[in-house]
């Protein structure tokens, strides 16, 4: 399934409106005389770009796309001043009509409608604050890829408040819930996000860990893969396999992602680290600085047991999702990459039964037992609150 799918007259290039579009949305490019049915149902939206002189080609799009699809899900983008191809346009009732002087930003902002529109949709059947975590978090992910892409400061003023909502919707819903309305998103870059941010409250609370250690690891998880957002949707979302300067780009995120971050003025030294060192292993055969041990901090040694099953449990475009108990299987493989204390607390409470409803309606600890990530404390050390204040003054010293 694409994003869009975008129809050009044979011979015309497209590319100004097709490479924009394609670096924020999955596409696919098909010309009006070959676009077939099946290629109708591939689409959520279609965007088409032809003069619309041949009364072939109108029929054609009437024939394929039910008159109600042409109203909601279709936008006309007239490439030149004639009159011509509006008029047909409007005259087969496609919903969107752009004349020339509309802008690329003009087109996509219309497609991002269409989405919303879309995902509102399937979302209706959830919760109200599930909806409102999936809207404010789509929002900010859109709005930071935006930024990225363009290589200007992060817009990161809602971080708090994306955090709080998911936080709220996980554990109102429980996790089970939270997954589910997850896969009802378009965007598998975004899914992923989300699914890491879930998955982050659920380990949190298994952890027992207090209010801001809590909000540290769903900020981090909400910002661990901002580094992928410099790079086209086509390429993140590739059903075929990667070319190794594919290959080479993906592997730049982590690097791209503190740099973001630093550069868009973000002191926190944890959640930058989080961002460059997701894909740390402890016995140093990770990258992009080839950590191991005790410089890969607890925070993110969470966030990449969190990473990475979240990437096997999910449908990916190249391949299907494992199953939990699959995903744990190849987790546990990894061996002394991983932490393997917080390995068999994250197993333990994705096997057990009660994970499908993932301790519905739990704030987190006021009173964590455990110690503090924002101290740079292990969270089974056993640590009590005046031990981790303690470590912190004489670290401040």
């Amino acid at each position: 399934m694409y994003d869009v799918m975008i129809l050009r007259d044979e011979g015309m290039g497209g590319e100004a409106l097709a490479g924009p579009i394609a670096s924020a949305y999955t596409c696919k490019v098909r010309t009006l005389s070959e676009v077939t049915a099946e290629d109708a149902v591939d689409a959520t939206v279609v965007v088409v770009y032809s003069e619309l002189r041949r009364s072939t080609d109108v029929d054609r799009l009437s024939a394929i796309f039910p008159p109600s699809f042409r109203i909601t899900n279709m936008i006309y983008v007239a490439p030149s001043i004639e009159r011509a191809g509006i008029v047909q346009a409007e005259s087969i009732g496609l919903g969107r009509v752009y004349a020339p002087h509309k802008t690329v930003d003009d087109v996509r902002r219309g497609v991002r409608e269409i989405l919303n529109r879309e995902l509102s949709r399937r979302l209706a059947r959830f919760s109200r604050s599930v909806n409102k975590a999936m809207e404010v978090t789509d929002s900010f992910h859109n709005n930071v890829a935006s930024a990225m892409r363009q290589s200007k400061p992060l817009p990161l003023g809602n971080l708090r408040s994306t955090s709080d909502a998911i936080g709220s919707a996980v554990r109102s819903e429980g996790l089970s819930t939270w997954l589910n309305a997850v896969k009802m998103h378009h965007s598998q870059t975004c899914r992923h996000v989300l699914n890491v941010a879930g998955l982050a409250v659920a380990f949190a609370t298994h952890l027992e860990l207090d209010a801001a250690d809590t909000s540290l690891l769903i900020e981090a998880s909400i910002l661990h893969d901002v580094g992928k957002l410099f790079i086209p949707i086509a390429i993140l979302e590739k059903p075929g396999r990667l070319t190794d300067a594919e290959r080479s780009m993906i592997n730049l995120h982590p690097g791209r992602g503190a740099e973001a971050l630093v550069h868009s003025g973000v002191e926190d030294a944890m959640l930058i680290a989080a961002a460059r060192s997701h894909h740390e292993y402890l016995d140093g055969s990770g990258y992009p600085d080839g950590l191991g041990g005790d410089a890969i901090t607890p925070l993110v040694r969470l966030i990449t047991i969190i990473d990475i099953y979240s990437a096997l449990t999910e449908e990916r475009v190249y391949r299907e999702s494992l199953t939990p108990r699959l995903a744990i299987a190849e987790l546990a493989r990894m061996k002394t990459k991983l932490d393997q204390r917080l390995f068999a607390e994250f197993r333990k409470m994705t096997l057990e039964p009660a994970f499908a409803a993932t301790r519905k309606g739990q704030e987190p600890a006021t009173r964590a037992p455990h110690a503090s990530l924002r101290a740079g404390l292990h969270p089974l050390d056993g640590s009590t609150f005046e031990d981790v204040r303690r470590h912190s003054s004489n670290s401040a010293a």
